[in-house]
């Protein structure tokens, strides 16, 4: 994935790099994938995100919490959330600290869309977005 940037006022921010990621097999934006029914998955996306404008702040990383969501569109139901750190250069949305969320078993022959959205926040204690928001 290429790096973007993304906003909405004065947090503006850079994605630098995303990958999604549901039960450690990598899936992209629009993937169709089949699971098993009988046991639990879970959705992993590794992320890190940077000031936009490098001169913001007086510091061309910032820090930043970050926030993975998921929400059943199929059901219309939020299904969890999950939050981290990710501070551009070190990073902390990937790997070991990458946001993990276990969301059950996807029963029924039926394909469920889930969507999975990465909010960001420069206020390092952030706590999720309200799900109507998802």
């Amino acid at each position: 994935m290429r790096s973007r940037q993304i906003g909405s006022g004065p947090e503006d921010f850079t994605l630098i790099s995303a990958q999604l990621y549901v039960d450690d097999t990598p899936v992209e934006s629009g993937d169709e994938i089949e699971v098993d029914p009988e046991t639990t998955h879970e959705i992993r996306l590794d992320h890190n995100v940077a000031n936009a404008d490098p001169r913001s702040w007086g510091d061309p990383i910032g820090v930043w919490s970050t926030c993975m969501t998921v929400y059943d569109v199929s059901n219309n139901r939020p299904l969890g959330s999950v939050t981290c750190k990710a501070d551009g250069s070190a990073g902390g949305g990937r790997g070991i600290d990458a946001p993990v969320l276990n969301i059950g078993r996807v029963p029924g022959p039926n394909p469920r869309i889930l969507r999975v959205k990465c909010w960001a926040n420069q206020n390092d204690n952030a706590v999720p977005p309200a799900s109507n928001y998802w």
